[in-house]
């Protein structure tokens, strides 16, 4: 290939990307025109890739920094990294609508966001040249921010939506079910038809996530961080089944709500530890996560029934089955308001192991946990009920608990929550 050919891509390459990054500075400040939304929204869908740095850098993790970070010099840095890209693709059609207009606290974190990412790719574990970042050397940690409401809903062709970028409305259709995002979730549009067959949907929260979604036939169900539900649509057996893992609330479509198919048992399966939930028409709520010792369903309204190991147990409102690795099942009486204050973004502990604690607020605020591995569990010495705000920056939590706990330390580095036990 000759110096000139050379010579005309990188120029050409080098215009796109300067292309792009105004397009994206624009769209910063809010002030592109409907023609410059609709060719941002076209690279936006020429690639996985530029959707999953669209995606990233409208994370509102970034909000935090600084907002000097973005000035008229920043889109060097951009364009920069829009050559780099060896992927970089600019789009020779049109796909439909991904990029919309913002308001003004949007625009802020998105300014920060390409601010950042730009100008401190160590951040986002990129590599960074010397003089790159004119101001400091130093690394700026990672702002930790609490759960925001976001998930992944996976159809049952494989096609994938991450609902923070979709659009309020109808955005999906499933033979003859329209699928719709609202203010309160997801909900289904199930129609009347003999061509209706069952299928299977898939909704998973990230650490950090979480989200509420109306299935089928009307029950009600929110998902904590780092779960997922899977469900048929329509329910057309003889019972409405549905799989989980991690945490979810339910409220169960009934005859009081007239939901479709009320008539039928609502079961929730939790395949990790050979258990069901079974009920008719109430209020529970389901903490099935991998890294706890117990799976605890808590009754709010109505009956359920709880089967592990071969052996059941009815459980009425104001009690907990707590089921353990044998699969014995052991059902108290607690107040239920301790096991649904997450749905409030609260967090209530008393007496509680303190490493189930601190999985709670890693998984709420997308941490890893290091615990000591020689460490025996170390339960909250205070009494008193501790309540802890889950929209609040985690060091609020992290100072509650330290009063609790005194011989324990708490450090957050990166992305992870560093504990360390002193002898008491």
């Amino acid at each position: 290939m000759n110096a000139a050919l050379i010579y005309s891509m990188n120029n050409s390459h080098e215009k796109k990307a300067r292309r792009i990054a105004t397009l994206l500075a624009g769209y910063m400040r809010d002030n592109l025109t409907p023609a410059e939304h609709d060719e941002l929204d076209e690279w936006v869908g020429a690639s996985d890739k530029n959707m999953r740095l669209f995606e990233e850098l409208t994370d509102e993790r970034r909000v935090q920094l600084a907002l000097d970070l973005l000035n008229d010099n920043n889109q060097s840095g951009l364009v920069k990294k829009l050559k780099e890209d060896k992927d970089f693709k600019y789009p020779s059609h049109r796909p439909y609508r991904l990029v919309r207009r913002i308001g003004i606290a949007a625009s802020i974190a998105i300014a920060l966001s390409v601010g950042t990412y730009f100008i401190y790719p160590s951040i986002f574990g990129k590599s960074k040249s010397s003089g790159e970042i004119a101001k400091s050397n130093e690394v700026i940690p990672l702002p930790v921010a609490p759960a925001k409401e976001s998930a992944e809903l996976t159809t049952v062709n494989g096609t994938k939506f991450t609902m923070d970028t979709v659009r309020n409305g109808y955005f999906a259709m499933q033979g003859d079910i329209e699928i719709e995002k609202s203010a309160g979730g997801i909900r289904y549009a199930v129609k009347k038809s003999k061509q209706i067959t069952e299928s299977r949907n898939i909704l998973t929260t990230a650490k950090g996530k979480y989200y509420n979604i109306f299935l089928p036939d009307g029950t009600k169900a929110k998902l904590n961080a780092n779960s997922s539900i899977s469900y048929p649509v329509p329910f057309l057996g003889t019972n409405r089944r549905v799989s989980i893992t991690g945490e979810v609330y339910f409220d169960v479509a009934s005859a009081k709500e007239k939901g479709l198919n009320y008539g039928r048992p609502f079961i929730v399966d939790i395949p990790d530890r050979n258990m069901t939930v079974e009920v008719m028409g109430t209020h529970f709520n389901v903490n099935a996560y991998s890294d706890e010792k117990f799976v605890k369903t808590t009754l709010i309204e109505g009956s359920v029934k709880v089967s592990a190991g071969g052996k059941t147990g009815l459980l009425k409102p104001g009690q907990q089955a707590i089921v353990g690795s044998d699969g014995v099942i052991q059902v108290e009486n607690v107040e239920t308001s301790f096991a649904i204050a997450w749905m409030d973004h609260v967090l209530k502990a008393k007496e509680n192991n303190l490493r189930s604690t601190l999985n709670i607020l890693c998984r709420w605020y997308d941490l890893d946990l290091e615990f000591p591995q020689d460490t025996n569990d170390t339960n909250l010495t205070s009494s008193n009920t501790v309540t802890l705000n889950l929209d609040n920056p985690i060091q609020e939590s992290l100072n509650a608990l330290n009063k609790t706990t005194p011989h324990v330390h708490f450090e957050v580095k990166g992305r992870r929550l560093v504990v360390a036990v002193t002898p008491s």
